[in-house]
């Protein structure tokens, strides 16, 4: 009869000695507690990427998220921070953790911890979650595990920083009203400019420029929403103002 995981170092021996060693594998007939080439039967030294606790049959391997990479050893060890260890490692240097994601102390795999939506990281071999920054204003982050943004939020929107739609809603971001305009990649709405007015929601430029005879300061929303009256500033000036096509308040005054 052989005993698996323990060791019989004399003849006519009514029970095995004792437990195959910490470090040291003992499958059967081993005739010594740490066999290493110097035994009989099968058994030996516990190789990298393995474990062998007391009284160990076979080599186990190391759980994703450890590694071992010394031989004869009672246990693996855990795997750092900003890499990732696979079944069986026997070393972690050589799977440093992806960008777009970041890996703690014992991960497991290389997208185990992906960035969240609406953030990115673009470095390698990052540790936790403070790696992920939110998405860039103007620009918005789609999905899991990016190591860049992906693209420029939609025209007639706005995107403050952490979005993560094109189209996205408030905190991350929204669509501009009448009285303002976004185009492709606007951090914030931009209000309309003096001498043009916006006469509706989701522009991505201005509707055109103020009629003949009306002016439109900031954030108009039609071409005649101010009329000119002719009436003189001062005394010595003629009875007639006017105003041309596109002038704001400030162009007007005075002429």
């Amino acid at each position: 009869m052989f005993y698996s995981g323990w060791y019989c170092d004399i003849t006519n021996l009514t029970a095995p000695r004792g437990l195959c060693s910490p470090g040291y594998w003992c499958e059967f007939g081993v005739d010594t507690p740490a066999p290493n080439n110097n035994n009989t039967g099968s058994g030996g030294l516990c190789p990298t990427g393995y474990y062998c606790p007391e009284g160990t049959t076979l080599p186990m391997s190391c759980l994703a998220g450890t590694y071992q990479d010394e031989e004869g050893q009672s246990g693996c060890k855990e795997c750092p921070a900003g890499y990732y260890c696979l079944f069986n490692s026997t070393t972690y240097r050589d799977t440093v953790c992806l960008s777009g994601h970041y890996c703690p102390n014992g991960t497991a795999y290389d997208i185990q911890y992906p960035c969240p939506q609406g953030t990115f990281n673009s470095l390698p071999g990052q540790h936790d979650s403070t790696a992920c920054v939110p998405c860039t204003p103007g620009l918005y982050c789609e999905g899991m595990g990016l190591s860049g943004p992906t693209t420029e939020c939609d025209e007639g929107w706005y995107c403050t920083s952490g979005s993560w739609l094109a189209q996205p809603s408030t905190p991350e971001g929204g669509y501009c009203v009448s009285g303002e305009y976004c185009p492709r990649g606007s951090s914030a709405p931009i209000p309309c400019d003096p001498g043009s007015y916006c006469h509706r929601d989701k522009l991505n430029d201005t509707s055109g420029l103020c009629s003949s005879g009306y002016y439109c300061s900031g954030n108009s929303t039609t071409s005649n929403l101010d009329l000119i009256i002719a009436i003189p500033i001062f005394p010595y000036c003629q009875m007639v103002h006017y105003c041309c096509v596109y002038y704001s308040d400030a162009d007007w005054i005075g002429r």
